[in-house]
């Protein structure tokens, strides 16, 4: 399924390009909080799947009217993020070792900066943002010192994310971390629908120039190792988002244009940059 978030924290589910208002096959779903939502769902996906599977195949859903997309999960836990993680890099960093999440560490991005699909990035005037379109996985129950071997049933499902980057010489995660630069969406899809995740193309363009085009084939650690490495320092919670790495080539955005990301199987995101 493809889950998405509306309107004010609306739940839904997006199938042939309509949108059915599933918030109530949250328990308590009107009386939760709305940023909270798409967390308590993915905690409690299993005992809900089945039922809205039937009602959605029988047609006892009514399409519902979308006025906005927000992210599709608003308040994870954490933000992780791996870094240098495509081989790719070795042409530019002979020493790409060094640098990725075995040898220095995962990178966190405030859950604040966290935006939809196609809300505005805000840049500052001055001083260069980099973009880096990514997968990026959805936690779906807690993974504390899981092995390899074991880790892709702890994944929920996929969206995409714009990890941004302001280059300066403060530390990694406060670089990251300014308001709109996790740009996300436009939908979680749920881990069963994705065949194999290490085989996506993951394309971005700036105004509508391919600027990136490559395939998650090429990571240097693939996820069930990225999940591995971090449940065994610290324990993935349901709702948590991992993105894992980029493999292209990486540039400074500039005020006015309009980026869109899109990564086959998950959809697509186009969002405008303006200045702060």
């Amino acid at each position: 399924m493809k889950l998405v978030q509306f309107n004010d924290y609306r739940l839904g589910v997006a199938e042939d390009d309509s949108v059915y208002d599933i918030t109530g096959y949250l328990p308590n779903g009107e009386a939760q909080w709305g940023p909270i939502r798409m967390v308590r769902l993915v905690e409690g996906f299993d005992q809900v799947r089945d039922r809205l599977a039937d009602d959605l195949s029988a047609h006892r859903l009514s399409p519902a009217k979308v006025e906005r997309y927000l992210p599709p999960l608003t308040r994870p836990d954490k933000v992780v993020g791996a870094p240098v993680n495509y081989n790719v890099h070795r042409q530019s960093y002979p020493d790409v070792d060094k640098y990725t999440i075995k040898a220095s560490g995962w990178f966190l991005k405030a859950p604040s900066a966290i935006v939809g699909p196609s809300d505005a990035i805000r840049i500052p005037r001055e001083g260069v943002v980099n973009y880096e379109g990514e997968l990026c996985l959805v936690i779906g129950k807690t993974a504390s010192d899981v092995s390899a071997a074991d880790a892709m049933p702890y994944i929920f499902g996929y969206t995409a994310m714009l990890d941004l980057t302001f280059k300066n010489s403060d530390g990694r995660s406060t670089r990251k971390s300014w308001d709109t630069f996790a740009p996300a969406g436009p939908c979680i899809v749920t881990a069963d629908e994705i065949a194999d995740p290490q085989n996506l193309g993951v394309h971005v363009w700036i105004d509508g120039e391919l600027v990136q085009d490559y395939c998650t084939d090429d990571m240097i650690f693939p996820i069930p190792e990225l999940i591995e490495f971090t449940s065994g320092r610290m324990a993935l919670l349901p709702g948590d988002l991992f993105t894992t790495g980029n493999g292209g080539p990486s540039g400074a955005l500039k005020d006015g244009q309009t980026v869109k990301v899109a990564i086959d199987g998950i959809g697509e995101m186009s969002l405008p940059v303006r200045y702060r």
